[in-house]
């Protein structure tokens, strides 16, 4: 092929992107605290939900830490909360979980390089 049109291009339309990509970088914002990533990584470990209180217990953190890192990680949409009476359990959310590692892997194989042959020479 010897056109350049972007119809050639395997590229989602900019304002998928932009919107994917906002997503992605919330979620990777929300994993890119210790804290957080700590907090993650023990609800991720239990075998379907976890309460506050063992994730406080297992992370040495105080209440206030652990429920303001849960907050910032509901808000990414990495985790769903369930209310039982005054205790509150987490589990994953496995969809954006799994949307937001894919993505990740796919990266390398997502890009694309356009190169202009006139802008400069190599």
């Amino acid at each position: 092929m010897t056109s350049s049109s972007p119809a050639e291009f395997d590229v989602e339309p900019t304002e998928v992107l932009e919107d994917r990509f906002v997503t992605l970088a919330t979620m990777a914002r929300a994993l890119g605290d210790p804290i957080r990533l700590a907090v993650f990584t023990c609800i991720a470990s239990a075998s379907t939900e976890i309460c506050v209180c063992d994730i406080v217990h297992s992370s040495g953190r105080s209440q206030a830490t652990v429920s303001y890192h849960l907050k910032k990680l509901r808000e990414a949409g990495l985790i769903v909360p369930r209310r039982e009476g005054t205790w509150i359990w987490y589990r994953i959310n496995e969809p954006a979980f799994n949307l937001f590692s894919e993505a990740i892997a796919s990266l390398p194989s997502q890009m694309v390089t356009l190169r202009d042959p006139t802008c400069c020479s190599s």
